[in-house]
């Protein structure tokens, strides 16, 4: 198993830092049929340990989606609600039927029924004989889900030393290697999935209690910059590049639940 330590006088596991660990094997939400599952068959390809960065960004997003125009059961229920004493008593007596069948579940058929635009609009109008009524006013909310949360981070680093370029220039390998497929068939026309990641927050060499928890990850964006400060340095022994930046983005397989917010994801 590979073990690389970025700079390489801070030691492994020592201090703060952020341990990225790579793993092969199948996990639920990636290589697993399973979204969740407590029991990842997985094999420790190697780790990276690097310096915390200066910023470290939790986003969480949840998807929604507005309806415009209501369904024909929002349309039939605005207007029921509404009432017209213009109605006859046998009408009035359709539509408190009408409203009895519909209920409390009616904002769940409805939402199960979509959007039905403006042609649901007017057949609920043309169904209780009120043109001049609109069903634009009864519209919802629709809960789509979560999305997958991101982490990027980036790094701007100076080996000190052609020992200390060396070790960079296998994290880089490292990481590239873990995020890209390999060919596989007969005929080399199939991929087999990159590995995924574990990331963890290091306080004083032990998973910090106060940054959030991060699920397994794939590794999405990659980005190495040779070069800077107003020039390309090099170190005169090996030519390799005395200032790199690194930047690089992971997303989660796997989606958060208030469960996981609890547990300090």
């Amino acid at each position: 198993m590979a073990g690389y330590t970025y700079p390489i006088e801070s030691g492994p596991n020592a201090g703060d830092h952020l341990l990225f660990t790579a793993y092969s094997g199948r996990v639920a939400g990636y290589t697993k049929w399973r979204s969740r599952d407590g029991q990842p068959s997985q094999e420790v390809v190697g780790t990276v340990q690097l310096f915390l960065p200066e910023n470290i960004k939790n986003t969480t997003k949840q998807n929604f989606q507005n309806t415009n125009n209501g369904t024909a059961l929002s349309g039939m229920a605005n207007i029921i609600e509404q009432g017209n004493a213009d109605n006859p008593p046998e009408m009035n007596t359709a539509l408190k039927a009408l409203k009895g069948i519909i209920g409390g579940a009616g904002d769940v058929i409805s939402a199960s029924l979509g959007v039905g635009g403006e042609s649901a609009t007017l057949a609920a109008q043309s169904a209780l004989g009120r043109g001049r009524t609109t069903a634009a006013a009864n519209r919802h909310t629709l809960y789509q889900g979560p999305e997958y949360r991101s982490f990027s981070y980036a790094y701007n680093l100076m080996p000190k030393s052609e020992q200390e370029s060396n070790v960079l220039t296998d994290i880089i390998e490292f990481f590239r290697m873990n995020m890209s497929p390999e060919l596989s068939g007969n005929a080399g026309n199939f991929f087999t999935p990159p590995n995924y990641f574990e990331l963890k927050y290091m306080i004083d060499g032990v998973e910090s209690k106060h940054l959030n928890k991060i699920k397994p990850c794939v590794l999405t964006d990659f980005d190495v910059e040779f070069g800077g400060n107003g020039s390309f340095g090099m170190f005169v022994s090996s030519g390799a590049s005395s200032v790199v930046n690194l930047s690089m983005t992971f997303q989660e397989v796997q989606l958060i639940t208030r469960s996981d917010v609890k547990a300090g994801y």
